[in-house]
């Protein structure tokens, strides 16, 4: 997804064309004017950009590019909907139409998550342009967003024919390949990616992926602790390394990196992360640090309380508290979690046979 902001300013490569039209036509900003919208853009100064768009615009109103550029001051501003009817004015003045058009479908798609529209504008561009790999990979985005995963590969199968040096496009793909099962081509792709960007995190995660799905879980574990070391600052990274080690039965490793992740989120811990961190805490015999993080599982939106109550109850029986830990798996029963039920009447059971 990063890089359709970048292609989108490689667009300011034509600065040039635009002064070739002020000699031809008259009807554009000055050359150097155009140079420093550009650089305005670029150093994300919109208003400034703004200012002097609306200051030439009185004697070049027949100048869609006028109207593009002032669409993306617009979009970097946050006024997508004012971008986009900006760039309206620029399709209608019919230059630079396929642009205009990508700039739309990326607005639609990225910010305002209208998914159809993205697609309907993407192809409006390829229709003018059939070899542009921009337009293929938003069409792409939104097919698979839509879960229309074949026709998103076959997209991002167009871009990489037309332009095999683009590095960039083969993650994407290999994301994809990812969710339909096809780990071998996916690890290809992520492969030649690596060869290009050998310290991108994002490679390293997505190539973790696919490896975790073909089972290959030495490999998976390889390339999920190369993505932390590239990123550890990452949560989502840590997160998942922590999840992928508790499946492993590395209890320690599991609860180290989901307390960093847990530093990292601050307040915003998930409810479901701090059952997780409490859950290997408990497993590790660290009580009191247990109980402190499944009740502030509790006190988060979303909790699963009838797992959490479980998991207190286990803390509390193994710290003595027996009438706590009845009461929480009482609860937990009464929401319908049968290993609770079962604790509890197993206690039951025994308290009645003396033993």
């Amino acid at each position: 997804m990063k890089r359709i902001p970048l292609a989108i300013l490689t667009l300011f490569s034509l600065f040039s064309v635009s002064y070739f039209f002020y000699h031809v036509c008259g009807d554009l900003l000055d050359a150097p004017d155009i140079a420093v919208v550009g650089d305005f853009l670029r150093e994300d100064r919109n208003e400034e950009a703004l200012k002097l768009i609306e200051k030439s615009l009185p004697g070049h109103g027949g100048n869609g590019y006028l109207f593009y550029l002032k669409a993306m001051a617009l979009k970097n501003q946050g006024l997508y909907e004012r971008a986009l009817e900006e760039l309206e004015k620029s399709i209608k003045l019919g230059y630079p139409e396929a642009a205009s058009y990508n700039l739309k479908a990326f607005i639609l798609g990225e910010y305002l998550k209208d998914y159809e529209g993205e697609i309907f504008y993407a192809s409006k561009s390829l229709s003018l342009d059939p070899f542009d790999t921009e337009a293929y990979f938003m069409r792409a985005r939104a097919y698979a967003e839509t879960g229309r995963e074949e026709k998103a590969l076959a997209d991002l199968n167009s871009a990489v024919k037309i332009d095999p040096s683009d590095y960039s496009l083969l993650p994407e793909r290999a994301g994809l390949l990812t969710g339909l099962g096809k780990y071998p081509e996916a690890v290809s792709d992520l492969k030649k990616a690596l060869l290009r960007y050998p310290e991108n995190p994002e490679i390293w995660f997505g190539l973790y992926k696919a490896y975790k799905g073909a089972g290959l879980r030495s490999n998976a574990i390889y390339c999920v602790s190369r993505a932390v070391s590239a990123s550890p600052e990452t949560a989502d990274y840590l997160e998942e390394r922590a999840f992928f080690l508790e499946e492993l039965g590395d209890y320690s490793g599991a609860c180290e990196d989901m307390g960093k992740a847990a530093a990292l989120r601050g307040k915003e811990i998930s409810s479901y992360d701090a059952y997780f961190l409490s859950k290997q805490l408990y497993r590790l015999n660290r009580q009191k640090e247990a109980l402190e993080y499944a009740e502030l599982a509790m006190a988060k939106t979303g909790a699963d309380l009838p797992l959490l109550y479980d998991l207190r109850g286990r803390i509390n029986f193994q710290e003595g508290r027996v009438k706590e830990a009845l009461k929480d798996w009482k609860k937990s029963a009464d929401l319908g979690y049968g290993p609770a039920g079962e604790k509890l009447a197993h206690l039951v059971r025994r308290a009645g046979s003396g033993k």
